[in-house]
């Protein structure tokens, strides 16, 4: 798994890692098309895929940036216990539900 360390200011760090995220630690086929990727199961590209539990477990977390194209739901399931340990949830309600009255 590579991790890039982009830059610190004072004890604030913006790091990045070159994985995939999902709801199981496995290694992943994705297929490469141009600059866009999409993990399928089949296709010419190896990734690891990664819970961001087993992640970033340890890493104190003040934001977070994903693009994960259309994986949402996988990554949320392997996101469950930063999420119910750090951070407040009533927002994502509020988002799901607005989005469900659309």
């Amino acid at each position: 798994m590579q991790k890039y360390e982009l830059f610190k200011i004072g004890t604030e760090r913006i790091v990045t890692y070159l994985a995939a995220t999902g709801n199981i630690n496995k290694i992943g086929r994705f297929q490469a098309l141009g600059r866009v990727g999409f993990l399928l199961g089949t296709g010419n590209g190896i990734i690891h895929v990664e819970r961001l539990d087993a992640l970033i477990s340890d890493e104190k977390i003040t934001f977070m940036k994903l693009d994960v194209e259309g994986s949402e739901l996988v990554t949320l399931k392997g996101t469950e216990n930063i999420i119910k340990i750090r951070h407040h949830t009533y927002h994502i309600y509020d988002t799901v539900l607005y989005a469900l009255s659309i």
